[in-house]
């Protein structure tokens, strides 16, 4: 069954869930193993 739309909703809160605290600004990575959450951007050094 389809949801109704209300226009409710919060923007820039924190979520947790699955025991992560997911904060605005913060960046998330993710792949086949896990997901990993970041406050500064990651990069990789070149190869």
């Amino acid at each position: 069954m389809k949801t109704d739309k209300r226009g409710l909703g919060d923007l820039n809160v924190p979520v947790t869930f699955g025991g992560v605290t997911f904060t605005p600004g913060e960046y998330v990575y993710a792949d086949n193993n896990g997901v990993l959450v970041s406050a500064q951007k990651l990069e990789l050094p070149d190869a």
